[in-house]
């Protein structure tokens, strides 16, 4: 892998040599960006509620729902879900400076993570940018989101305004296997790249 960098917008920008529409970090007077390697988990210390992240917990089976940071080379975090279906966590980054994000003129936003599940078929995944919504599974109505919906393992791209989506399949989640969903707005319109994947051992719920 090797970096250019470019300008946009008049902020100078690092991006992927091979693929444009990666861009790792941007610096300038009106950029805005969010970088989370989870080598460290800020937490409030009489609730241990994360003070970056607004998070929303389900958890009706047995035990608890869980988000620690783990051991992993580069960081990572593990969520481990209690026992009954759909418990699990809704993270959204802001807490009080809620929605932060809005895809409008010729301002382009990269949007990507690393992840893996332990179980694909039997987990709900959503990542991306949307609305404030303490539970992304029930449906948003504004947003640019992966998902992949229990009991499939398939991973949907989706484009949703005033609660009217746009989906197409992506990817197929494998077992204990990372792969990294990421989309690109280039101020105009929005493109996504099919998931690399990588076998590196589970972290997920």
């Amino acid at each position: 892998m090797s970096v250019d960098m470019v300008t946009i917008n008049s902020a100078l920008v690092f991006r992927d040599s091979s693929i444009a529409a990666r861009l790792y970090d941007a610096v300038g007077s009106g950029v805005v960006k969010h970088e989370e390697n989870f080598a460290a988990w800020p937490v409030d210390d009489t609730t241990g509620d994360p003070t970056e992240w607004e998070k929303t917990i389900t958890e009706a089976g047995a035990g608890n729902t869980t988000t620690v940071i783990t051991d992993k080379a580069g960081g990572a975090l593990l969520i481990t879900c209690a026992a009954n279906e759909d418990d699990g966590v809704n993270l959204q980054l802001g807490q009080a400076a809620g929605e932060s994000v809005k895809l409008d003129g010729a301002y382009p936003l990269y949007c990507g993570i690393r992840l893996a599940v332990n179980d694909a078929d039997q987990t709900d995944l959503f990542f991306g940018v949307g609305v404030t919504d303490t539970d992304w599974s029930g449906g948003i109505t504004d947003g640019v989101y992966f998902a992949s919906p229990d009991a499939s393992g398939a991973v949907n791209f989706i484009t949703e305004k005033n609660s009217v989506e746009s989906s197409v399949a992506v990817a197929t989640l494998v077992d204990d296997t990372f792969v990294t969903p990421e989309f690109y707005y280039d101020g105009a319109t929005v493109s996504r790249r099919r998931l690399r994947g990588d076998r590196d051992g589970g972290c997920g719920q």
